[in-house]
């Protein structure tokens, strides 16, 4: 599976936030109603699986592609 540039920065962002403030953020946020919210999470799982395999990949803003390693450490978002 190959991400959008949005997906991969949405990815990327919570790979490497710090103290959980991209998850928080988003949660709190008052555009994002529940059922997106849920939904986000759901394929955020489906990436982490996907990266387990080697078979989810990003898209740099060049439009050139990377494949994502498996992601071993992702803070869970809560619902």
């Amino acid at each position: 599976m190959t991400l959008s540039k949005g997906q991969t920065a949405l990815l990327q962002s919570y790979i490497n936030q710090t103290d959980t403030q991209v998850s928080r953020a988003n949660f709190a946020a008052p555009y994002i109603s529940n059922q997106a919210y849920n939904a986000l999470m759901d394929e955020l799982g489906e990436w982490i699986d996907l990266s387990q395999t080697g078979d989810l990949n990003g898209t740099n803003e060049n439009n050139t592609t990377f494949t994502f390693a498996g992601i071993d450490q992702f803070p869970r978002p809560k619902r």
